[in-house]
């Protein structure tokens, strides 16, 4: 592996070919610090979302199985969804999400990790 391949890409123009609240598609044209020219290259944004991983006094981790059309099928997973812009932080939307699929409310929320889903797309 070259240096170059950890530098970033320099955006020569870049255009949003779709954008809703659910998801935004834009088409960079880059050129890698090699000098390689990358057009298009496709970037997809999503808002920001929460994962609650929920462990009752029973010490039972809670999960929701929800039907997932992208996939066809029926998914087991920690409960969570977009942080709403009315949302004042990621623990209320932590907090809401928990309590609109599941039922459960909790005092003690935290923030324990954050990651990037996707992060080459």
């Amino acid at each position: 592996m070259t240096k170059n391949r950890l530098l970033p890409w320099r955006v020569k123009a870049s255009r949003h070919i779709h954008k809703d609240r659910w998801i935004s598609v834009r088409a960079d044209d880059c050129v890698t610090a090699d000098g390689v020219d990358v057009a298009p290259f496709y970037v997809l944004e999503y808002p920001d979302v929460v994962l609650v991983l929920a462990i009752t006094a029973n010490d039972q981790v809670v999960l929701v199985r929800q039907y997932r059309h992208g996939l066809g099928e029926v998914t087991t997973e920690f409960p969570g969804g977009i942080i709403d812009p009315s949302d004042p932080d990621p623990i209320a939307a932590a907090a809401r999400e928990l309590a609109d699929e599941t039922g459960y409310f909790s005092d003690d929320l935290r923030i324990v990790g954050q990651l990037s889903a996707g992060a080459a797309k």
